[in-house]
């Protein structure tokens, strides 16, 4: 087996990443609606129990987190040279293990620690318009480095 060859991918806020994000959002307000529609009359907030309240600050607190990831979202350059992962941010680069953990053919959410320690960070990867490197990219992604 062949090691894949060395590929620079540009990583920055994800669009589907968003996405799926809003719709799980969507989807918790929208089953929250439904038990909120249980109430014999909706627009009296006394008549929610307790349950019901704490479930709408938790999504508005599920809500914000997920505003607030999407603009912090990392960016960098995952730069794969044939043996080790490289990640660079505008802080500096250093080393770092990836694990693919979502394959979706054209979107990989990938889970990346770099070596400095400064925590593990979820990274949705999506081939840029025109980028010709994709399948090198996924490759790279998945290779095992085999001992001499």
């Amino acid at each position: 087996m062949r090691n894949a060859p060395s590929v620079l991918i540009p990583v920055g806020r994800s669009r589907f990443g968003a996405c799926a994000l809003a719709l799980a959002w969507g989807a918790g307000l929208a089953l929250w609606g439904a038990w909120w529609m249980r109430v014999p009359d909706p627009a009296a907030w006394a008549g929610l129990s307790p349950a019901q309240l704490a479930m709408a600050g938790l999504l508005g607190v599920c809500g914000a987190w997920a505003w607030h990831s999407q603009r912090r979202a990392p960016r960098g350059l995952l730069d794969w040279n044939g043996e080790t992962w490289c990640w660079t941010t505008a802080q500096g680069a250093c080393e770092a293990r990836v694990a693919v953990t979502c394959d979706l053919q054209r979107w990989l959410l990938v889970r990346l620690e770099p070596a400095d320690g400064s925590g593990v960070q979820w990274l949705w990867l999506a081939p840029c318009a025109g980028e010709p490197h994709w399948r090198a990219a996924r490759r790279a992604l998945y290779s095992q480095t085999v001992p001499p």
